[in-house]
């Protein structure tokens, strides 16, 4: 994901993009570069986040 859909991300969670919940996103999927996730580095910060998080909403939700 680049940063624009890094972007995207954030506008649909309705998140400022250098919020704290953004940045712990990013941690938490072990990005190796911020603002710049693989496929693998998502799926894995969706999976570190546990298996709830199925849309969008649960995805802001686990980052409060």
């Amino acid at each position: 994901m680049s940063v624009d859909g890094i972007l995207r991300l954030c506008n649909d969670l309705s998140l400022e993009p250098d919020c704290y919940e953004v940045l712990l996103f990013c941690f938490v999927c072990r990005a190796k570069q911020m603002y710049s996730l693989t496929k693998d580095e998502f799926l894995l910060g969706l999976k570190t986040l546990g298996n709830h998080v199925d849309n969008l909403l649960d995805l802001r939700t686990s980052l409060f």
